[in-house]
């Protein structure tokens, strides 16, 4: 009878869930889940926690919602490399910037606790990773048939994204080397100019300051 009612009374204010997720989004990365408990959340959006459990069932819900918006974040980098309208190499700078300025907002710190504490929710980025090499792969098959990639095969550069993002996404992968995910993108990304496209292509005037303009950016703040 309990929980009828307390699903009867649940609010479907899908807006006002949305905001208190997405508020929620830079203290989850800078604190970690440990410590978070929702007494914590109730005090941080400035409500009770009965006003809380009426929207949200459990902090798992919350940090589902959390970080479904985070991916659909990071996913606006496909538009980018999709845009028929810019030059093939400027797709990939453009979306390169969205989706590095977006993945390194997310704490090592943040993954682990994710990671151990809420394996369900995990499995969403093991799933956007599997999604986002699909897209890179249509990318690299495309850049092959045009001249402007080097012509090796498609699942061999989809099998080095494999391999990367998958320890990026490894908590332990990046603590355990000292690295951020910050630092590990840079180096990363530095590799796929040197590797990736034609060298002409690279030194050509209308790309050559775009690619400087990438690899001289000003570095972010690290996240631990």
């Amino acid at each position: 009878m309990g929980r009828k009612f307390l699903d009867k009374s649940r609010s479907e204010d899908q807006a006002l869930k949305l905001r208190w997720a997405a508020e929620l989004i830079p203290l989850f990365m800078e604190r970690g889940l440990k410590n978070f408990r929702m007494d914590d959340v109730a005090a941080e959006l400035g409500v009770s926690k009965a006003t809380l459990y009426k929207h949200f069932r459990s902090r798992e819900e919350i940090l589902d919602m959390a970080l479904l918006l985070k991916l659909a974040d990071i996913r606006r980098y496909q538009a980018k490399l999709t845009d028929p309208n810019l030059p093939y190499l400027e797709r990939f700078l453009e979306a390169l910037h969205i989706a590095s300025s977006e993945l390194t907002s997310i704490s090592t710190h943040f993954l682990a606790d994710l990671s151990a504490m809420h394996p369900r929710v995990f499995e969403r980025v093991r799933h956007f990773i599997n999604e986002s090499l699909k897209v890179l792969g249509a990318f690299y098959e495309e850049g092959i048939q045009r001249g402007e990639l080097i012509p090796v095969p498609v699942a061999v550069l989809v099998l080095t994204d494999e391999l990367y993002f998958t320890k990026l996404a490894d908590p332990e992968f990046l603590q355990s080397r000292g690295l951020t995910v910050q630092q590990a993108l840079d180096a990363y990304f530095l590799l796929k100019f040197g590797g990736m496209f034609r060298r002409p292509l690279l030194d050509s005037p209308q790309v050559a300051p775009l690619v400087a303009r990438w690899l001289n950016q000003e570095p972010s703040g690290e996240k631990h």
